[in-house]
């Protein structure tokens, strides 16, 4: 085989590499629901593993990127953990959970730069974030009508929440008498979360509007009645509005009969009493207050207690950024918070914004901290100035 054939062969190989190792990153937050029988080893986690491990085996020599903040980032989750294992007596979950969010920054740190495909993975992301708002759609009617919830997890995969298969067989409806459905995903926010990113891609990286896209995006999310995940969008919404003022004013007419009817539409008006009755606010911010009671150590408030198991029932819902605090401290959160915002200002119009709506998320969602943090971070990392991630679907 000639240079130029191997070279042509090497680029084709590491091209099916790099497509493969993207489409598990844009359905790891689905995949990581699934377990394959080895404890809390998730099916996203054994699929990334055995990716990389083929890139290692038949391209051992090739030159690498890196993202040096978030590798920065990972030796100091790793540090702290070796520290506490020293000095402390952990708990095998505090350990593996750990390692788990350490494995998560090295990927993005070493294997987001050179293998992560941004074109293909917006497409992807888009369709299917189209294909799970049909599904929302679909569960939706189906209890509506029918009294009957239809599960959105595979049959015969384990699933390593329990409290999943609970909510589908019952189909409960919570407190407002909404029924919240999930799509394929664990939880309304999280559904909510993977949406908005499809959003974000259709609104800020596109050559052509598409008002009934954007109109299907919009009840994907409102669907999810996260308050979170609607606020989330009306930043989406404001930004795109400021900054597309020319294009969008011949559809004002229709603006404003689309603003009438969700505002009256039920899962709109839930999330409005949501947030008038203070529960979504309480359950995402009950925890803050405990973060520093009198008697915390020093070390603890700037270095953190390592990945504990968090009492909700003394602690609350714990978003992102306490989290993070507790986790890592308040050295730890600033390291993130620093790799999260690096370059900021060299990154393109779809760069910063998804870097604010991550930051946004993490004040009522811990985005930061599971399986959202590799997709998100992915595109983050990878953005691009002057090209368009898909031009139309």
């Amino acid at each position: 085989m000639n240079a130029n054939l191997m070279n042509k062969h090497i680029y084709v190989e590491n091209n099916n590499i790099n497509i493969l190792f993207t489409t598990i990153i844009v359905l790891f937050p689905v995949l990581s629901l699934y377990g394959i029988g080895l404890g809390t080893f998730t099916l996203g986690d054994f699929l990334l593993c055995c990716t990389l491990i083929v890139e290692l085996v038949f391209n051992p020599k090739r030159k690498t990127k890196f993202s040096l903040p978030f590798l920065i980032f990972s030796l100091y989750i790793l540090l702290q953990l070796i520290i506490n294992f020293i000095f402390i007596e952990l708990e095998s979950g505090e350990s593996l959970r750990t390692l788990r969010y350490f494995f998560y920054v090295i990927v993005i740190a070493l294997c987001i730069p050179n293998y992560f495909n941004q074109e293909y993975a917006s497409k992807l992301c888009v369709i299917f974030s189209i294909v799970s708002i049909i599904m929302i759609i679909i569960q939706t009617f189906s209890f509506v009508l029918l009294g009957k919830y239809i599960p959105g997890y595979i049959p015969g995969l384990p699933i390593l929440r329990e409290e999943l298969i609970s909510f589908s067989e019952k189909g409960v409806a919570d407190s407002l008498g909404l029924l919240r459905p999930r799509s394929f995903f664990g939880e309304p926010a999280h559904y909510a979360q993977y949406i908005l990113l499809g959003l974000t891609i259709v609104l800020f990286n596109k050559r052509t509007l598409n008002p009934l896209l954007i109109l299907f995006f919009i009840i994907g999310v409102l669907l999810s009645v996260s308050s979170t995940g609607i606020l989330c969008l009306l930043f989406l919404l404001v930004v795109y509005g400021i900054n597309n003022l020319r294009n969008i004013i011949k559809y004002i007419p229709l603006i404003i009969l689309a603003m009438i009817g969700l505002y009256f539409s039920v899962y709109f008006q839930g999330f409005i009493t949501r947030i008038n009755n203070g529960k979504s606010t309480e359950d995402r911010f009950s925890g803050y207050e405990v973060l520093f009671q009198d008697g915390t150590p020093f070390t603890n408030i700037i270095f953190g207690k390592g990945m504990i198991e968090i009492d909700i029932d003394r602690m609350g819902y714990l978003a992102g950024y306490p989290r993070l605090i507790l986790y890592f401290g308040i050295a730890g959160t600033v390291l993130f918070l620093f790799s999260l915002f690096y370059k900021y200002k060299s990154k393109s119009q779809f760069g910063k914004i998804l870097i604010i709506l991550f930051a946004i998320l993490n004040f009522g969602t811990e985005v930061a901290l599971g399986p959202f943090l590799v997709l998100y971070i992915g595109y983050i990392i990878k953005d691009y100035e002057g090209r368009y991630i898909y031009s139309k679907l």
